[in-house]
């Protein structure tokens, strides 16, 4: 992000942005580029959560009872961008030769899917309670991560 506030602070015109899935998949990264209304295509895991591009957030009906719901959700559960590719069917691939490879052309099947992200929008740290639980997870699986580290290899001191 800081490299694309520096082109914008240059006054360059705000082009596309494109990344591999190791951006794709940081709700973070895709939530920053929204926000700042740039045009973007990234790769993104087959397993990431998302919605059709038709979806659409709306508040749930009122029971009548309790508060009224003020957060928008949307009516059916995420699926993975997998499923969402395997329903758009065949005719949604396109093949591309991507380079010239000492073997050849490297091609491939890519989907151009316009998805909405269920990402920071369903994250639970959003509320002060949901926040709390999820911390407390992290620090319980970094807490298991740096015991299984030093269990499988002896102490040793740092070298000064």
């Amino acid at each position: 992000m800081a490299l694309l506030e520096e082109l914008h602070a240059w006054g360059l015109p705000p082009l596309p942005v494109t990344s591999d899935a190791g951006y794709g998949e940081v709700p973070t990264f895709r939530l920053g580029l929204e926000t700042r209304g740039l045009d973007y295509m990234t790769g993104v895991p087959s397993t990431a959560s998302a919605q059709p591009a038709h979806a659409h957030p709306s508040l749930p009906a009122w029971s009548g009872r309790g508060r009224r719901p003020t957060r928008r959700r949307y009516p059916d559960r995420p699926t993975t961008v997998g499923e969402l590719v395997l329903a758009a069917g065949q005719q949604a691939c396109v093949d591309l030769i991507w380079r010239r490879g000492s073997r050849g052309l490297q091609r491939s099947r890519f989907v151009a899917l316009p998805v909405r992200p269920a990402g920071l929008d369903h994250h639970e740290g959003r509320s002060w309670q949901g926040w709390h639980h999820h911390v407390t997870l992290v620090s319980a699986a970094h807490l298991f991560c740096t015991l299984e580290r030093r269990r499988s290899r002896p102490w040793v001191p740092a070298r000064r």
